[in-house]
């Protein structure tokens, strides 16, 4: 029995003489991931007709794919890459004057694409790129050209656009488009790269990136159900940091004449044209009187420092002066950013302390320094400065030695689920366990993944990293012993090393990095085998003189340099004392 989840069966015309014909089409169809297959029946047809039957497939009123049929059972299958757009279509099995013998409905839904945006982004800082992809392999469309295949009916092939939107309510039913790119390849790759200027993140809020179709390139009805293919994630936009105003009291109230008062300024790398920083009076004391304005000077994007005439600042000392940043976003919306006042000393800064350690002890890290501001004021920068830095090389796996292989090498299938990283608990009872573990990594969205090993406390594991193979330059796979980025590197491979001794860690978990130097994992991937064994901490055996040499050992080690010089000063006393006495014995004793 047919399930009626899946197919159902249309019996919906009979012919002249009342024998039923049909077609089995499915409730659901994904476009451009596989054929559809459709059986039907025609019976009792018109034989001075017969070489007229045809299946005729439409989206709607387009058609999209016609095919001569054979009178009795059988089944059509329609190419994949017929059917490129979702909503309804119809198939119909008919006479070529248009007399239809049997027809039915059915479901298309867009393929599952996936949109890897961001979840947070500072305003005029960055691009932004992301990528959109297909989850699963697609087909490309037919071409016109092909036989019986109208692609895309009368409108043609629908255009896919990417479009960045401003929410405008929570659940971002309302919205406000603020960049629209064409994706040209989208029906050809399966992953294309967007990326949105910086400018177009100028404002604060709730963003989101929406892959669709062009309405205009479909029906009206069609559009307004089908026409959105998938929704990213939201971004939240949040006003950048580095927005800073410097000003000093002492060169305000000094500012006579023809002289001008220069405010330094720090800002995103990417402002508009439109930036203004303005100048206002504020009253110290409650009420003596209402915020002024008194002028304003726009902000040239690549100058740090905006210039006022001295004029300006001839005000009663009862007043403060207050510079606002303002900026304009692509859009041509205002807002005050930032704002500092004259009464609002500014500290200044000590010397930085040295460098710290490198926090790897082999490959690259980093290290840190740290500075204080002088009294209580509010210093302007960074109290702690980070850099990287470089320790010597690392070991390198012993058995297959990496091997860098090209991007187009097809990807073995991915290590499910721990394919984009996990945790291995081994448990083992008993004291000496050896194990193999095969990893391949799988499209994964972030830069940076990990796996873990641990095994149950007091136990070590002594590791053999091989076979491995990494798809692109930039990929990089490090062992570390324990899972703190300051824990240290046993192995590290990135390309064709030389052969290395298997390692052991000190503690009961390891953990294996891949890093890229790309975005994501999505285009990349690494394949690799750690053996592993899994043994008891090392335990000796003591001997009595052992224990005695051990307890000796750790009571010098308590003994500081001090105690050693007053040891040998009283043991030099006490030998002179020994020698002085046995002096006086035998001299009384020869002189008798």
């Amino acid at each position: 029995m047919i399930s009626l989840q899946n197919i159902f069966i249309l019996l919906v015309s009979f012919n002249s003489r009342g024998l039923p014909s049909w077609i089995n089409l499915p409730h659901r169809h994904v476009a451009l991931e596989r054929d559809l297959p459709i059986s039907y029946e025609i019976d009792r047809f018109d034989p001075a007709r017969f070489n007229d039957i045809h299946a005729l497939l439409h989206a709607g009123s387009s058609l999209l794919y016609a095919s001569r049929v054979a009178v009795g059972k059988g089944t059509l299958v329609i190419p994949c890459g017929v059917i490129t757009f979702a909503g309804n279509h119809s198939l119909s099995i008919a006479y070529t004057n248009g007399t239809v013998i049997t027809s039915g409905n059915f479901e298309v839904v867009w393929p599952v694409v996936t949109i890897n945006t961001p979840t947070r982004v500072e305003t005029f800082t960055t691009d932004v790129s992301f990528n959109v992809g297909f989850t699963r392999a697609v087909c490309p469309p037919k071409l016109g050209s092909d036989e019986g295949v109208l692609q895309g009916g009368e409108n043609g092939l629908p255009a896919v656009w990417v479009k960045l939107e401003l929410c405008k309510n929570p659940d971002c039913t309302e919205s406000e488009v603020r960049f629209v790119h064409q994706l040209e390849s989208f029906y050809t790759s399966p992953v294309n790269q967007i990326t949105i200027p910086c400018r177009f993140w100028g404002w604060p809020g709730t963003y989101r990136a929406a892959v669709g179709v062009e309405p205009s390139t479909v029906s009206e009805e069609a559009a307004n159900r089908n026409a959105v293919i998938a929704t990213s994630r939201v971004v939240q936009v949040v006003w950048s940091s580095d927005y800073k105003i410097l000003s000093r009291e002492s060169e305000l109230t000094s500012c006579e004449g023809e002289d001008s008062v220069v405010v330094e300024l720090d800002y995103p790398h990417c402002i508009g044209t439109q930036d203004k920083l303005r100048l206002y009076t504020n009253p110290i004391k409650p009420g003596a009187g209402r915020p002024r304005y008194l002028g304003e000077e726009r902000v040239v994007p690549g100058d740090k420092a905006v210039v006022f005439p001295c004029s300006l600042f001839n005000s009663s000392r009862e007043f403060s002066f207050c510079f606002h940043y303002v900026s304009t976003s692509e859009s041509g919306r205002v807002s005050r950013v930032t704002d500092t006042c004259s009464n609002d000393l500014t500290g200044s800064w000590g010397s930085w302390s040295s460098w710290t350690e490198c926090s790897s002890t082999c490959g690259q890290g980093s290290r840190s320094r740290f500075r204080f501001c002088s009294q209580e004021f509010e210093c302007r920068g960074e109290r702690v400065a980070w850099e990287k830095c470089q320790s010597k090389s690392c070991p390198t796996p012993t058995t297959d030695s990496t091997q860098q292989i090209s991007t187009s090498t097809r990807r073995p299938t991915p290590s499910s689920p721990c394919s984009c990283g996990c945790t291995y608990i081994l448990h083992t009872e008993d004291s000496d366990t050896s194990r193999e573990i095969h990893v391949t990594s799988g499209l994964c969205k972030s830069a940076q993944v990990s796996w873990t090993l641990r095994v149950p406390d007091q136990r070590i594991l002594h590791l053999n990293l091989s076979h491995v193979r990494l798809s692109c330059p930039g990929l990089q796979l490090s062992l570390r012993d324990g899972v703190l980025s300051t824990d240290p590197i046993l192995v590290q491979s990135g390309t064709v090393n030389s052969p290395v001794s298997a390692v052991t860690s000190s503690l009961n978990v390891v953990k294996l990095e891949l890093r890229s130097g790309q975005q994501d994992l999505l285009r990349c991937f690494a394949e690799f085998t750690l053996n592993l064994r899994i043994t008891d901490q090392e335990t000796k055996t003591v001997t009595l003189y052992g224990e005695a040499w051990r307890v000796v050992k750790q009571v010098f080690g308590l003994i500081t340099p001090v105690v050693v010089v007053v040891l040998l000063v009283l043991l030099v006393l006490l030998c002179t004392v020994i020698m002085l006495v046995d002096y006086v014995v035998k001299r009384a004793k020869y002189t008798r």
